[in-house]
């Protein structure tokens, strides 16, 4: 075996142990993920109504108070949305973190006494402790942190399209 072939299957195993350990909170991924689209949906809104409210101040409208109202409202529901999947997030992290050091302890448990015998208790725990924490970052970090600044990305260079093309084409370029 080469070992990219080594690290693909590696890197599929532990994509398999991570899905495997998130499919007990399915339910309340898919609310964050829920709520990461609609904050990033807001939160792409909130500049191009920004530049609305400019654009009505430099030519007198009175549309002025209107786009300011829809600023305010868009970006009080993006606030929310964004106090919740932080708060919920945060219960999702140290919930997972627990359970898998539960799951751990509770597994040794039904180990032979032979096996604690050979090995100390100290480099199990630290082991436990190390997967936990790397299995919770993970989760949190990828799934519910980076989620919604990536779609917010996309929807900001959505609304980038529909209002210039040419600086959306732009923008892409540089990148």
């Amino acid at each position: 075996m080469t070992k990219n072939s080594i690290r693909k299957s590696q890197y599929r195993e532990g994509l398999r142990l991570l899905f495997y350990y998130l499919k007990d909170w399915k339910g309340l991924l898919i609310l964050l993920i829920t709520f990461s689209i609609f904050e990033a949906l807001a939160n792409a809104t909130v500049p191009y109504l920004a530049g609305r409210i400019v654009d009505s101040l430099i030519n007198g409208s009175a549309d002025f108070l209107l786009i300011l109202g829809i600023w305010a409202v868009i970006k009080l529901v993006a606030d929310v949305f964004d106090w919740q999947i932080n708060s919920r997030s945060n219960r999702f992290e140290e919930s997972l973190h627990t359970d898998y050091i539960s799951r751990a302890f509770s597994t040794l448990l039904y180990f032979p006494l032979s096996f604690h015998k050979q090995h100390k208790l100290g480099e199990i725990t630290n082991r436990i402790g190390r997967a936990a924490n790397n299995l919770s970052e993970i989760a949190a970090d990828l799934i519910v942190d980076l989620a919604p600044q990536f779609l917010s990305i996309i929807f900001s260079l959505a609304f980038t399209f529909y209002g210039n093309p040419q600086l959306a084409g732009g923008l892409l370029g540089a990148g």
